[in-house]
Formats: C-alpha cells, structure tokens, sequence
C-alpha cells in the first residue's frame, strides 16, 4: 500500500471517530467504492443517508478526485471532505476543507462533454507495453485538447494512468490554483 492510500484510510478514520454520524457502510464498503462513508444524520436520495468522498492531499498539490467516468455520473448532493497534510510521517494536517457539493453545479464542469463513451473505450483498448509509449503521449495529448475545447471553464483536469503492467484509466482533479474558485462553484448554498 503506497504512502497515499494509508493518508487516505487515516483520514477516512478521523472522519469516522469525529463528531457527527459517520459511517462505513459494509455494502459499499471496497476500495473502489464511489463514495467513502455517509453521514447518518441526514437523508440521502439514492442511498440511506448522505455520501461523503473524502480525499487527503499535501498541501501545494493537485486534488485528486478519483476516476472521472464516476465523478461525471454523479447523481445526488454529497458531502467532500478534503484534508491538507503537511508532513507526511507522521501525518499533520493542516486545514480541512468540508462542504455539501451541489452535484448539479458539480457537473457544470463535466458537461456538455460528448465523449465519455468513447473515452471509455479507449482506455480499454489502451496498450501497456512500452511501445505503445510514443502512441499513448499523442492520445493523451488528443483526449485533453478535446476536453479543453469542449468544457473551457471547467477547473477539472483529466488525468491519464498507465504503467507496463495492468494499470490503465482515467481519473481527474482540480490544480491547486483552481481549488478555491471550484469550491466556490461547486458549494451548496
């Protein structure tokens, strides 16, 4: 397990020991799960109660949000919880950004993007052998000239995984200039 993932988990586990009515739930409870834990205390519309994704970034650095098909297919209001470290062993946290996510406004920043489908399909039919290297610059390089020119003023970025094993997709985040105009836009009144 890398370094993230336990930042990841340890932050999860703060949320979950805070005040409040966190919780794991056992049937979304995997790694890949679109959601981290809920918030018992209020009503969720496809689940029992509110979803909450969590994230713990080192301050300076881009948001990861995770796989980008799964953020742009949100479908109900969600709480996000973004805890900034400062030093990495031990973990410090500097500050925490905690707000309810409007997911109508979330998706002003994947949409009206066209592709997804064909997106999804290429990075299935991606390669990971290395000499497919020189190939998958250029089709990363297409993939996010075309996000650009069809969602301008979206502060998400596609970023593109591969390594010459089995890794391969397509996840997104929010550089650290951008993070507080997309908070703003994407807040719940």
């Amino acid at each position: 397990m890398t370094e993230r993932q336990k930042h990841g988990f340890v932050s999860e586990e703060m949320t979950l020991a805070s005040e409040g009515n966190y919780y794991k739930d056992e049937k979304h409870n995997h790694y890949t799960a679109e959601y981290d834990c809920f918030n018992g205390d209020y009503e969720g519309v496809y689940y029992p109660h509110r979803p909450v994704q969590e994230k713990c970034i080192g301050i300076g650095n881009a948001v990861e949000l995770g796989d980008l098909f799964r953020n742009a297919s949100k479908k109900e209001d969600f709480e996000l919880i973004v805890r900034f470290w400062s030093q990495k062993k031990p973990l410090v946290i500097s500050h925490v950004d905690h707000f309810l996510v409007d997911h109508m406004k979330w998706h002003k920043h994947f949409s009206p993007f066209e592709h997804y489908a064909e997106m999804r399909g290429w990075i299935q039919g991606v390669s990971n052998s290395r000499d497919y290297n020189e190939q998958w610059k250029r089709e990363r390089i297409h993939w996010k000239n075309l996000w650009n020119s069809e969602l301008p003023l979206s502060k998400i970025t596609p970023t593109f995984k591969r390594d010459s094993k089995t890794q391969k997709r397509i996840q997104c985040s929010v550089s650290p200039g951008n993070w507080e105009d997309f908070v703003k836009s994407v807040r719940k009144e």
